[in-house]
């Protein structure tokens, strides 16, 4: 066995948890549904063939507090 297999495993029974917490959960969530509604792909495609950076997207994200 791999050490890489033996240290995941060894991890799983010393009771380590990689899941998300709830608010983990809820934070994914609000990623998601932000950047689906700010940032479809049709957007992000035009930034790139324009080579233009997106502040104002920016500035919203900022405004959640995801910058700290």
């Amino acid at each position: 066995m791999s050490n890489l297999k033996e240290n995941l495993i060894n991890k799983e029974e010393n009771g380590m948890d990689f899941k998300f917490t709830e608010e983990q959960e809820i934070l994914k969530k609000s990623v998601r549904n932000f950047m689906d509604k700010e940032c479809p792909r049709e957007y992000v495609r035009e930034l790139d063939e324009k080579e233009e950076f997106p502040f104002e997207l920016y500035k919203k994200m900022a405004k959640l507090g995801w910058y700290g």
